[in-house]
This record gives structure tokens, sequence and C-alpha cells, in this order.
């Protein structure tokens, strides 16, 4: 059995491993999950808005970011969806087009929501600091059209939407750059609260814009996915990706323990 063991292909191993990631995609097994106090914080200023409270999400990401941050962003679209919040939809890389379109999507938000009443979808907004110093100051004087073509004078929430002093929140959802644009125009000049949603990477950076207050919350990569939709009462990919990732460190814990144990009952026969 111990010969077996020793010389049995890693390609099993792999096997096996790919079956438990893949498990609590297909059963819903949900693990405990720790709140942590910078998500706790910010979800605390989203209990505090009052509803149909207008919310810019800025998706400030590409594709190679989307499994710690697109949780996030679906995560507040669903949550907005039950207390009725407006969204504001932009971002400042050009592949985040593609990602609102596969959030908005994932939600069913033109099914649930109506479009240019309750959310609008701007699109690419370039130019970093410029585009978001613009935008700030005066929304309809920089955007004419929204990513459908769409006249914003045309769309009726638009009409109450004049610069940063009319949202009430900018929640980031981004990998890297991309926050401080909105710290420094917006929240900065005009008192816009920021909250951040971002990758693991992206974090260590975003901190300390918690602790001066420039931001009012963080969400820390796919496990600050996992304790939001935890606190705002949905299950999506940040749940599921976690558990997959518990599952994959027990399994190779338990794949080390094993190894060694057949590999040492092993040697010792042949010392026999």
């Amino acid at each position: 059995m111990s010969e077996t063991l020793l010389n049995l292909d890693r390609r099993y191993l792999q096997i096996i491993l790919a079956i438990v990631i893949a498990i609590p995609y297909f059963v819903a097994i949900d693990l405990p999950i720790s709140i942590p106090p910078e998500t706790e914080q910010g979800f605390k200023f989203l209990e505090s808005l009052p509803e149909g409270s207008v919310i810019v999400i800025s998706y400030d990401s590409s594709s190679a970011g989307m499994a710690e941050v697109h949780p996030q962003c679906v995560a507040m679209l669903q949550y907005g969806i039950k207390r009725n919040f407006k969204f504001v939809c932009i971002t400042l890389w050009p592949e985040g087009v593609q990602l609102i379109e596969w959030a908005l999507n994932d939600v069913k938000a033109w099914s649930k929501m109506e479009y240019g009443v309750d959310f609008v979808n701007l699109g690419y907004l370039p130019g970093y600091d410029t585009g978001v110093a613009a935008l700030s100051k005066d929304v309809h004087a920089l955007i004419k059209e929204d990513y459908y073509g769409n006249k914003i004078e045309d769309l009726p929430m638009m009409s109450d939407i004049k610069s940063a002093n009319d949202f009430a929140l900018i929640y980031d959802v981004c990998v890297g750059s991309g926050l401080t644009s909105w710290i420094w125009f917006a929240q900065s000049i005009y008192g816009t609260p920021v909250y951040a949603a971002v990758s693991a990477w992206a974090a260590p950076t975003s901190l300390p814009y918690l602790s001066s207050g420039q931001i009012i919350g963080l969400n820390n990569g796919l496990g600050g996915a996992a304790a939001f939709e935890k606190l705002v009462g949905v299950r999506g990919f940040g749940q599921g990706g976690m558990t997959s990732l518990s599952f994959a460190h027990i399994w190779t814990v338990l794949a080390i323990i094993i190894g060694n144990i057949v590999y040492f009952a092993t040697k010792s026969r042949e010392e026999e």
C-alpha cells in the first residue's frame, strides 16, 4: 500500500485538488468568517444612508483582478437594490466598461431596476486625476452621453446630479490606481465619502487613508469580499472562493502529512 502511494502519479493529487476547490460552487458550504473592523466600519456607514442615496461605483480594474474585486461590486449592487439606492457606474480603466456590464448582468439589473431612473452607466472616464477632478466639479459639462449613447440630460436621475456634492458615496472597486484620484479630487475637495473595495495587493497602500479618515471603509481582497457579502446578506463568489481556498489548504496539509507518513514508514522497512 505504501509503495503504491509513494509511486502515485502526482496528477491524481492535482485532480483531487481541483475537485476539492470546485465543491463549494456546487454545494453551499460556508465556513465561519471573521469580519475585519475596516469592513464593518464601511458597512455601518452604508446602513446609515437613506433609501434613494446616489452611489457611484467606479470599477477600476482589469479582468486579471476580477477574482478579488468583482464579488465586491456584485455584492454592493445586490445590497443597493434592496435599499433602493441609485447607482452611477463608471470606470477609470478602459477594460472596466466590460466588467461593469458583467456585474450589471450578474445581478439582473435590467429587470430589477429602471435604467436612467435607478442606475446609469457612464462608461470609461479617461485621465484619472484630471477626469475625476472635472467630473467632480461638473458632471454635465464633462459627460454628454452615457455608455449606450443616451444623452445624460435625458436620463431622469441625472437631472439632480450636478457634481460630487450630489454623491452620497463613491464605492471604488479597484486593484491599484484610481482610488487616490477619487480621494484627492472628490473626497478632499467636496467631502464626498469614499469606500475602498480593493484587491489584497492594493490594501496595504489603502489602509493609511482609512486611519486618516479619507476613506470610510475598506474591503481587503477576496477575504474582504466574503466578509462584505456576509454583512449585506448575500452569498456570492467571495464566500464561495474563501471556502475553496480553505478546502485547498486543508487538502494540501493532509497530502503533506500523508506523504511524510508513507515516506518514513517505507524508509523504516528498508532499513530493517
